[in-house]
């Protein structure tokens, strides 16, 4: 038996106009692709001579991306300036790992997204609630109450 090296999976897309790329719904299903979950991947810049059949791979970068919750990812702003990609142009990519969020982070990590994602302003507080936040936290302090 021969082994063979190969993404796990290639796609073509058209980058949209904030810089992003849709990871197919049937990809996502069959790799157990999420949001928040990471890829790595290749993004070639391509040119399509529909002629000659030929695809021609004008340049590449490869990028860790976040996936969204509708499945795009974004190619970074120097990746995109690098290999001239603008709106409408056409690119492949190539998904080379997947990093499922909850194994990325420890259960204390998990619990400070959650805490920073439900926290959407500041709170203002007097010194009885600092004092008491603090005393949480292990912290030891002298407040003038």
């Amino acid at each position: 038996m021969r082994e063979s090296k190969e993404p796990l999976a290639k796609f073509h897309a058209r980058l949209d106009p904030k810089g992003r790329v849709l990871i197919p719904k049937g990809d996502r299903e069959v790799l157990g692709i999420e949001g928040n979950d990471y890829v790595e991947a290749v993004i070639r810049k391509i040119e399509l001579n529909s002629e000659s059949k030929v695809v021609q791979i004008l340049g590449s970068a490869f990028i860790i991306a976040k996936v969204g919750v509708r499945g795009y990812i974004v190619v970074p702003t120097n990746a995109r300036v690098e290999l001239n990609l603008s709106h409408r142009d056409a690119v492949e990519v190539l998904i080379l790992a997947i990093h499922k969020f909850d194994k990325l982070i420890s259960p204390q990590g998990k619990e400070l997204m959650k805490r920073i994602q439900a926290f959407s302003q500041a709170k203002i507080m007097s010194p009885g609630e600092e004092y008491n936040l603090l005393k949480q936290l292990s912290y030891s302090y002298l407040f003038q109450v």
